[in-house]
């Protein structure tokens, strides 16, 4: 179980703690090609047999740049889970023995679409749009193992745009960072991340799928800790052992009982 953790590297300098309790598989934002992280790396701070993650909408120089990465450090990635199509395009032009993942986290809803996606790569993260009956449903009819998002703040928008920045300009306020915001219509609350190549807003609350953990046909359990302390992500992975949440963090169980399909009310 443990073994297939793919676990989001939130602070490098515990990876050898995360060792220690088991994590064997570490994904790193990649620096410069990653939104709505606090810390991304470069390759020079990457380890040897890790996987890379990538999930910034990219254009044609941003693509230049990003196959020059690759191909000086084709020997030292395990895995790529991506985004944005031209990845693939270029790990297939540079021939890239590589494990290929793509998560977009809407898009993941159906067996069909999926397997169709499965033509192209090793696996795709199922969305956490869907309920766990769907997600038993998928993988009963998915041709490959697929990915289950496990633990962790759900991106649920991403923008292009340095929304914080041009808000602050607006209103003449400091700037700010990870910045909590209510949203009035849905009365949910939002964290918005922002760096350079745009602005990501998570649900506050982290998604708890640890029931998850005894399904089968899973390649990988992805995990992000955005945020949590070093000692709150340790007692995680007791957690993750021990398939409870114990942590005193907020939480709550996503979509996986809530059905986002509603019926319209008809005109009179």
């Amino acid at each position: 179980m443990i073994n297939k953790l793919l676990y989001i590297v939130n602070n490098k300098e515990i990876i050898e703690d995360l060792k220690k309790v088991g994590v064997k598989n570490f994904l790193f934002p990649l620096k410069d090609f990653c939104v709505g992280f606090n810390n991304t790396y470069d390759f020079d701070e990457i380890e040897n047999e890790s996987f890379i993650f990538i999930n910034r909408i990219l254009d044609n120089e941003s693509l230049d740049l990003l196959e020059k990465k690759l191909n000086d450090n084709r020997d030292k990635i395990k895995g790529i889970v991506y985004d944005d199509f031209g990845v693939l395009y270029l790990i297939n032009k540079l021939k890239l023995n590589v494990i290929t993942i793509n998560y977009q986290n809407h898009f993941g809803t159906n067996y069909q679409s999926i397997n169709e996606n499965l033509k192209y790569n090793d696996s795709v993260v199922v969305s956490t749009d869907i309920t766990k009956k769907e997600i038993e449903e998928i993988l009963k009819k998915v041709e490959k193992e697929v990915c289950i998002f496990l633990f962790g703040l759900i991106p649920v928008m991403y923008s292009r745009r340095t929304l914080l920045t041009n808000f602050s300009k607006e209103f003449n306020i400091p700037t700010k960072n990870n910045v909590l915001i209510d949203e009035k219509i849905s009365k949910n609350k939002f964290i918005m991340v922002e760096n350079e190549f745009g602005t990501v807003g998570y649900q506050r609350n982290y998604y708890d799928g640890l029931e998850l953990l005894n399904l089968e046909n899973i390649k990988y359990f992805l995990v992000n800790p955005l945020f949590l302390s070093d000692k709150e992500q340790i007692q995680l992975i007791s957690d993750i052992k021990n398939k409870k949440l114990t942590l005193n963090i907020p939480n709550d169980k996503g979509f996986l009982y809530k059905e986002t399909i509603y019926k319209l009310k008809e005109d009179k």
